[in-house]
């Protein structure tokens, strides 16, 4: 099955038509390592800084055998417009590709294009970088519910069902063992 690779907008998905067949992704840890007299160097690791996302592709132009309308109806220049678009107003985006389980929050940082004369084809390389604070894609799908029905999603309703079931049974234990260290004293 081949992967599919979208940007989402809201409701609105960019779908690459061609996937990358390479993408990088970076996460890494803020440390720093310290020399210490008489035991050496020590190592010291903070919170772990925002992932980045690198992949190039290409949008293919219409008259290409790639070029699939149902997937993306947009030509290759007015692909890159919306992706320019989407960069110059700071939108959130959300990467998902269910193959490789992405669903990252993110901005576009960087976006380079060269038009491929010959074939109309237009190369890109993008480059993004995590927005803020990440939700669950289960947390979407009922913060969606929510918006468009105005109900508590079911989901939902079941996470606090679980959860107050787990607290209950938690403090039950807890105040069980209590009245044994009291009966015991």
């Amino acid at each position: 099955m081949r992967s599919i690779f979208m940007l989402l907008h809201d409701t609105e998905p960019f779908i690459f038509v061609i996937p990358p067949s390479d993408f990088k992704i970076t996460s890494s840890q803020n440390s720093e390592v310290v020399k210490i007299l008489d035991v050496g160097e020590v190592a010291l690791i903070g919170e772990k800084n925002i992932k980045k996302v690198n992949f190039s592709t290409f949008l293919p132009s219409k008259k290409s055998k790639f070029f699939n309308y149902l997937l993306n109806s947009h030509s290759p220049m007015a692909g890159i417009k919306k992706l320019e678009k989407y960069k110059d107003d700071k939108e959130i985006l959300t990467l998902t590709s269910a193959n490789y389980n992405i669903y990252l929050k993110c901005y576009i940082e960087q976006l380079e294009y060269e038009i491929v004369e010959k074939t109309g084809d237009i190369d890109i390389t993008i480059d993004l970088i995590e927005a803020g604070e990440q939700t669950t894609m289960i947390d979407d799908v009922n913060a969606l519910y929510e918006r468009y029905t105005g109900k508590t999603s079911p989901i939902k309703e079941y996470q606090l069902v679980e959860r107050f079931e787990d607290l209950k049974s938690e403090i039950k234990g807890k105040v069980q063992g209590k009245i044994k260290s009291l009966i015991k004293s």
